[in-house]
């Protein structure tokens, strides 16, 4: 039986305090991990009109205007497009960069009949 009064001694502590260490290294590398993008990137061609086309950006997206027409990318589809949307003009891109993961819902509207539009999407 061990006293209860002994004394570590210095290896042994540092030994505790190094496995102690490298247990939450570990921990903290899969927390990166899944915060970090696989890798893997999707192209989407579609066709935006004025009800809107949705998409979910996990970790980045870059949208592309391919038509003649301008178009807006927008958090919320219930909003009507009016004089304060910024929109993304034929043959200029936009890019959206969350950051780390998480699932964004986002609308692209046109204020044309339809639009062209290429998105690219990192996961």
């Amino acid at each position: 039986m061990t006293d209860i009064n002994s004394k570590v001694s210095p290896e042994m502590f540092q030994s505790i305090m190094l496995d102690e260490i490298a247990g939450r290294l570990g921990d903290l590398t899969q927390l990166i991990a899944e915060q970090s993008p696989k890798g893997n990137l999707y192209s989407l061609p579609i066709t935006v009109d004025t009800l809107g086309e949705k998409f979910i950006i996990l970790y980045q997206a870059t949208i592309y205007n391919d038509g003649a027409s301008d178009v807006y990318v927008l958090r919320d589809n219930n909003r009507t497009l009016d004089t304060t949307d910024v929109p993304i003009k034929s043959g200029q891109s936009l890019t959206i960069d969350l950051k780390k993961q998480t699932n964004k819902t986002f609308w692209i509207k046109t204020k044309a009949a339809t639009a062209a539009v290429r998105i690219y999407m990192l996961e």
